[in-house]
């Protein structure tokens, strides 16, 4: 699984969220197969992606490489090599050219699909809406969705991370609720749902492991910690009062910037 780079931090929501999705997807082993293949729809991909590491894959010179490969009639050879790594990342998909090659590669996703790998792409429009080859906005459009507007995809480098209790201390604020309610064994779905919130974003801002976040979150163990990023991750496209809510933390947690402490 790539490690992503620590030196840098997506800093607005949108995109923020759109890292978490990433994190949730790469991590995601016990996710249904269409939620392991993540779709950014954004014009910057290149910037969302460098956060994973590792080899991305801009759509142009894969394009490049394909054509090569056509002509050898090497496609299985270079198949196997790009997804080696157990996961594959694609910038700009949408350019990747003649729909002959736009089906190549919607048979490389589904090989990443029967493998249980993790693949993420990014294009400019909505699959639905890219003029793609039919076969490759079918696969695109059955994945994970995040859109991330122009005006809100930048990177700020050299950010440092936010801390675990600075996450602990900012969800409880904005939700009206006590720490210790947020850290207890309360199952009242209100807190519950907080405290998933609370999970997801400090897997997503903090580079902390499943383990240190469940022992930070009341002494809990990784599992839990996992079932609820995992959850948020599932449900946050597909639920604007979730998704405003984890924005509302984010955004508080990013105007605090250095003044939180380390957990």
């Amino acid at each position: 699984m790539p490690s992503p780079r620590r030196h840098h931090l997506v800093s607005s929501t949108a995109a923020s969220l759109a890292r978490a999705a990433l994190t949730a997807v790469m991590s995601g082993d016990d996710l249904p197969t269409g939620q392991r293949l993540l779709v950014i729809v954004t014009p910057q991909g290149d910037r969302i992606l460098a956060d994973i590491g590792g080899d991305v894959h801009d759509a142009g010179s894969l394009a490049r490489r394909l054509a090569a490969a056509e002509a050898r009639a090497t496609q299985e050879r270079l198949r196997d090599h790009l997804l080696a790594a157990g996961w594959l990342a694609i910038t700009g998909i949408d350019r990747i050219g003649r729909p002959d090659r736009q089906r190549v590669i919607a048979g490389f996703l589904d090989a990443v699909a029967d493998r249980g790998h993790a693949a993420c792409v990014t294009l400019a429009a909505h699959p639905s809406s890219a003029a793609l080859d039919p076969m490759l906005e079918s696969r695109l459009s059955a994945g994970l969705i995040v859109t991330v507007p122009a005006a809100e995809n930048h990177v700020l480098a050299g950010s440092r991370r936010t801390s675990l209790s600075a996450v602990i201390r900012t969800t409880a604020r904005l939700h009206r609720i006590s720490v210790a309610s947020l850290l207890g064994q309360s199952r009242q779905r209100s807190i519950v749902r907080s405290r998933s919130i609370a999970m997801y974003i400090a897997r997503t801002c903090t580079g902390s492991s499943l383990d240190a976040i469940g022992m930070a979150f009341g002494g809990r163990d990784h599992t839990t910690a996992m079932r609820s990023v995992r959850s948020i991750a599932r449900r946050i496209t597909g639920d604007p009062a979730l998704a405003g809510d984890v924005r509302d933390v984010i955004t508080a947690l990013e105007s605090a910037g250095g003044r939180t402490r380390p957990a």
